[in-house]
C-alpha cells in the first residue's frame, strides 16, 4: 500500500516508478466452502471446485496533511492466475477547509 495522489494516481500497469510501497501482513485468511466460512488453515485442502477466498491485511501509513489518496499493488506471483496491478481511487478527506 502506499499514500498517493488523487490528482496524479499511479498508473494500473506501473509496479515500478514509486518507492514508496508498504507491505501490507496477512493477518487472517478465510475460506468458503459448502456455504459456510472457515479459517484456510482448518479446511481440508484441495479444493475440487473453485473456492471464494477472502483475506485481510493490516498495513501502516502515515498519511501527509493534504489531498490524498490510498492505492494498493496486487502482485500476482501465479503465472496461470490473474495479472499484477495497481489499485486507485481511495481518496482520503482533506484536511482543507
Amino acid at each position: 500500500m502506499r499514500v498517493g495522489d488523487p490528482d496524479r494516481p499511479t498508473a494500473q500497469d506501473d509496479l515500478d516508478s514509486a518507492n514508496d510501497w508498504v507491505q501490507a501482513h496477512l493477518v487472517e485468511e478465510l475460506v468458503t466452502i459448502d456455504g459456510d466460512e472457515l479459517l484456510r488453515s482448518e479446511a481440508q485442502e484441495p479444493f475440487d471446485d473453485e473456492t471464494p477466498w477472502e483475506g485481510t491485511y493490516d498495513a501502516e501509513l502515515v498519511i501527509p496533511a493534504g489531498r490524498r489518496s490510498i492505492e494498493i499493488k496486487i502482485i500476482s506471483r501465479h503465472p496461470e492466475l490473474l495479472r499484477s496491478l495497481v489499485l486507485t481511487g481511495w481518496r482520503l478527506p482533506s484536511d482543507k477547509k
